[in-house]
């Protein structure tokens, strides 16, 4: 089935319509293999069989983005921004709010996850549906079949952030933060409201909460990495992505204590 465009969001953010498979796009400033990415996107997912809407979510970049997608695909997507910068997890919260899809996921906006793997996933996701065996399918840059190209200092920070989420979280994958994901509509149901991280922690976040309510069924399929984008990694960058670590891993705690109480209240 066509894409097609369901419906303009509102300033209300009310959902769109119906569709099996919701993808969101956060953009701020995603660099100059953005549009090529998008026309990737569109032309591998037209021919699909699933009704899919795309959510191009632009999170205040310094330029008008949307302006350069050309109009030939225009009308298969559905765009809404933020007046200002508010962070990768607010963009993503954005979208899906207003997704209506069964699954709802998203991709990076920057090409450095090539359009096909996305593909890929969605593939996963309608192999698991019949016997419901998944509750969030994730793109892992640690399995074996996965190729990463990216300099040797975003190798050691991104290990090391693995290890320190190892042992910080009791998660039974072994990579939070690559890009592409796919999550079940009871797992955006069950923990978009009590998500507070509007950065890049949202991944962390998110998994995290949907194991404390039991959607802990994961499957990791490969990827490839293709770094595109030019990125810095500055040590306030690090030091705020530690320090936010370590305040989700105490906000968590609570959150599962108060969880626990409840429950046995119940019994």
């Amino acid at each position: 089935m066509p894409l097609t465009k369901l419906k303009t969001p509102s300033s209300d953010s009310s959902r769109l319509d119906n569709a099996d498979i919701s993808v969101v796009i956060p953009i701020f400033n995603p660099g100059d293999y953005f549009v090529d990415h998008i026309i990737s996107i569109v032309a591998l997912l037209e021919p699909l069989s699933q009704k899919i809407e795309l959510i191009l979510v632009n999170d205040g970049s310094s330029e008008p983005i949307f302006d350069k997608i050309p109009d030939s695909i225009l009308g298969k997507l559905n765009l809404t921004e933020h007046k200002k910068n508010l962070g990768k997890g607010a963009a993503l919260k954005t979208g899906f709010r207003l997704a209506s899809g069964n699954w709802i996921g998203f991709i990076d906006a920057d090409g450095d996850i090539p359009a096909r793997f996305l593909i890929q996933i969605i593939d996963a996701v309608s192999l698991n549906v019949p016997n419901n065996s998944a509750d969030i399918v994730l793109a892992s840059k640690t399995h074996s079949e996965s190729k990463v190209h990216s300099s040797l200092l975003r190798k050691i920070s991104s290990s090391g952030f693995n290890y320190l989420v190892k042992l910080l979280f009791s998660l039974p994958i072994s990579d939070t933060q690559t890009g592409l994901k796919l999550f079940s509509r009871k797992v955006i149901d069950s923990v978009l409201e009590q998500s507070v991280e509007n950065g890049f922690l949202i991944d962390l976040e998110i998994l995290n909460l949907a194991t404390i309510r039991g959607l802990s069924k994961f499957k990791e399929v490969p990827v490839t990495i293709v770094k595109r984008h030019n990125s810095t990694l500055s040590m306030s960058t690090v030091t705020t992505m530690l320090v936010g670590i370590f305040k989700l891993k105490l906000r968590l705690r609570k959150l599962t204590k108060t969880t626990v109480t409840k429950l046995n209240q119940v019994d």
